[in-house]
Order: structure tokens, then C-alpha cells, then sequence
């Protein structure tokens, strides 16, 4: 197998929204199915004492962060949670408030910047929740 397909399903993990199983990946990469599935496994055994880890369960691949750090990264997530909201964070949760259901872009266009640093720490603390809608998925 050679090191640069092990690198690119990697990186194809790394930014993949979901797990994914050897088939998907094979396709993306146009290569044997047995093979993406052999490049998995190999990734996954040369993870299994770093900080990122590929996990396999019910067939599906995903990178997560590795279980022995569990503790250090509630620690890091908690410590995140106590800094004070920025005033546009502040801004964007007013936004909400004011004018819910809105989407991303609709807060995007109000503000005249991107809001994703503030919409995901709002989610974080539970201050806000996203809301499937059918006509538009991005409603917060």
C-alpha cells in the first residue's frame, strides 16, 4: 500500500462530517475495495498510541481522538466553557434571540462577518440549539 493513498484517506477522514465505510472510500479514491479497507486497517494500527485514532465500528471508519486522553480533553472543553461570551458572540446571541428561527447566512449578512466561532460556542454552552427545518437545514 503505498504511503501517499494511506495519506489522502487520512485526510479525506479528517475532514469527512461522518464515518465512512471502505467502499465510500475506495470510490473516492478509485482504488480496490480490499485495498481501501487494508489502508484502513493499516492507518488504524499505526494511530493506536496518538492522539488521533481511527476507530471501525459497524463497518463505518472515523478519526476521533484517542480514549486514554479523555480526561485532559474534558479538562481543555471545560476550561473553554468558563471563558467569558466576546461581545460578538454577545452580538450573534442577540441576533438569535431577536430574530429566531434565523439561519447562519441570515446572521452572517446582519453581522457582515462569519459566525461561526460564535455560533458553535453558543451551541457549546447550551445557549442555543440548531433546529432541522425543511426548507432550510442551516436554521439555528
Amino acid at each position: 500500500m503505498t504511503k501517499n493513498i494511506k495519506s489522502v484517506i487520512e485526510s479525506i477522514l479528517f475532514v469527512a462530517s461522518r464515518p465512512l465505510s471502505p467502499a465510500q472510500v475506495a470510490k473516492i479514491l478509485d482504488i480496490d475495495k480490499n485495498d481501501a479497507e487494508t489502508a484502513l486497517r493499516e492507518i488504524a494500527a499505526g494511530h493506536e498510541d496518538s492522539g488521533i485514532v481511527l476507530l471501525e465500528s459497524n463497518g463505518l471508519w472515523q478519526m476521533a481522538t484517542n480514549a486514554k486522553n479523555s480526561t485532559e480533553i474534558k479538562n481543555f472543553l471545560n476550561a473553554d466553557l468558563r471563558e467569558k461570551l466576546t461581545d460578538a458572540t454577545v452580538e450573534t446571541l442577540a441576533i438569535i434571540a431577536y430574530r429566531q428561527p434565523i439561519s447562519r447566512g441570515e446572521i452572517e449578512a446582519i453581522r457582515g462577518v462569519n459566525c461561526q466561532y460564535s455560533l458553535r460556542h453558543l451551541l457549546m454552552r447550551g445557549l442555543i440549539q440548531k433546529i432541522p427545518s425543511p426548507s432550510d437545514s442551516r436554521q439555528v
